[in-house]
């Protein structure tokens, strides 16, 4: 009785002895955020699917189509399939375990004893169906915080699922725009060379009236042979961007329409979005809040390995029904109720590391959530200043391209009127067809850069996606 009395004081000093772990609460309340982002711009409502914000019929059929056969979205859906049967798994643990067992055992002997002094061989049968309910009683939270690391892992997935979808969407919309780029600086040039034919025309017509040196014929024919040199590595800008929207979309049909086939308006540039709280980041962009459920999911796993630490405690109910034959099987039967309770004395240090290395990896989940957050922060800040240089930067240009055009018809003028030579007009007309090169680049930019800006807010889908 004593003994008795000595196991039962040493089981539970080594019960309350153990450390026990508090869940974390809120942590991105410890992060050191600002109040704002820098800039103040129109708060125009967030979009739930950020491209229909430019109004484009066929950027919406682009992503749209796209989202429904890329194949890193496909792999990003099959691993949320997964977790959510390793959800399914861990909260089967909650309920009652119920096996049903049936023995069979046919025993041959020929024993001396009294009853069989001629060690005579004898058979024997013993059958036996047993039902086996047993129940672990979750007393340290062993078996709930396994459950809600995998519901939280779960959660993560919903995360990528969303990540992906965002950057898949994003990869389309900008191989789409880029290819749009390509099409019009390829209609430009076109244009660029009908342009430089003229002059060249001109320039024949000034050749055989005057004494004119021919190496000015010679350079407008070299000018006109470099803006047509340029068309080839349009075209496989072009198609190298069409390959990669295709692949994107997961086709196999890498048949390409042609450059010129396609209307070469860009998107206009749609009103600023809204910017909230930088706190809502956490809400709207996926892969922040796919780190905070992986941290969360990083607590409950060091709980689970903390609650190694306790008792395990365990009841069972058996019901035996045994027999010689089947017709007697339920004839004779044995009830047994029994509880298991196991405490781990001494583990040569097992469990404390594997404490240690559940910490450990808290930490670095922390820290990756922590990364996650100001890099969006860094990201949308980085959009919305870049996009107040681009649109300054192209402005400049607008106003370069106007000056430029009235110097280069003054100076087309003046040549044909043999006022001015042939280098003002070179000139001219160089600076005037790089600045138009440049404007379509840099309109090009800006949309770009705006789409970033969109990708970095993330987007407004407070649904779950299951």
């Amino acid at each position: 009785m004593k003994l008795l009395h000595f196991l039962s004081f040493l089981f539970l000093a080594l019960s309350f002895s153990c450390q026990t772990h508090k869940p974390i609460q809120e942590p991105e309340k410890t992060l050191s955020l600002p109040e704002k982002f820098s800039q103040s711009p129109i708060h125009m409502p967030l979009e739930s699917n950020w491209w229909e914000a430019f109004d484009h019929p066929l950027l919406k059929q682009i992503v749209e189509d796209g989202l429904k056969e890329n194949t890193s979205l496909k792999i990003a859906w099959y691993r949320l399939e997964q977790s959510q049967k390793s959800l399914k798994s861990k909260e089967a643990s909650l309920w009652p375990k119920l096996d049903l067992v049936f023995n069979a055992k046919r025993q041959r002997d020929n024993l001396l004893t009294s009853l069989n002094p001629n060690k005579d061989i004898h058979y024997s049968t013993a059958l036996a169906l047993t039902p086996k309910l047993s129940y672990e009683i979750d007393l340290m939270g062993r078996v709930s915080s396994s459950k809600q690391s995998a519901y939280h892992q779960m959660k993560a997935s919903e995360d990528y699922v969303l990540a992906t979808q965002l950057m898949v969407s994003g990869q389309l919309a900008k191989m789409w725009l880029n290819k749009l780029i390509q099409q019009k600086l390829y209609h430009l040039t076109k244009e660029q060379i009908d342009t430089n034919q003229s002059i060249l025309e001109l320039v024949e017509l000034k050749y055989q009236q005057s004494d004119l040196p021919i190496s000015e014929l010679l350079q407008q024919q070299a000018i006109i042979e470099a803006k047509q040199s340029a068309l080839p590595l349009i075209q496989n800008a072009y198609s190298t961007f069409h390959q990669q929207l295709v692949f994107l979309s997961g086709l196999s049909n890498f048949e390409e329409e042609g450059i010129s086939h396609f209307d070469t308006a860009l998107p206009t540039l749609p009103d600023l979005p809204g910017l909230y709280n930088p706190k809502d980041l956490l809400h709207l962009r996926p892969d922040v809040h796919l780190q905070y459920q992986m941290l969360l999911a990083a607590d409950q796993q060091l709980a689970h390995a903390i609650s190694l630490q306790f008792p395990s405690s365990v009841i069972s109910l058996d019901y035996q029904f045994s027999a010689q034959n089947l017709e007697n099987l339920f004839e004779t039967n044995v009830a047994s109720l029994a509880g298991q309770i196991a405490s781990p004395i001494f583990s040569a240090g097992k469990i404390q590391a594997h404490i240690e290395v559940k910490e450990a990896a808290l930490k670095e989940s922390f820290q990756n959530f922590k990364q996650s957050f100001f890099q969006s922060l860094q990201e949308i800040e980085h959009s919305l200043q870049n996009e107040k240089n681009l649109l300054e930067h192209h402005k400049i240009l607008q106003q370069q391209q106007r000056h430029i055009q009235k110097a280069f018809e003054l100076s087309k003028s003046n040549y044909i009127n043999g006022i001015s030579s042939y280098l003002m007009v070179l000139t001219a007309l160089n600076s005037l067809q790089e600045t138009e090169v440049k404007l379509i680049k840099s309109e090009g930019n800006i949309l770009l850069n705006r789409m970033d800006l969109y990708l970095a807010l993330g987007q407004n889908n407070n649904k779950s996606i299951i």
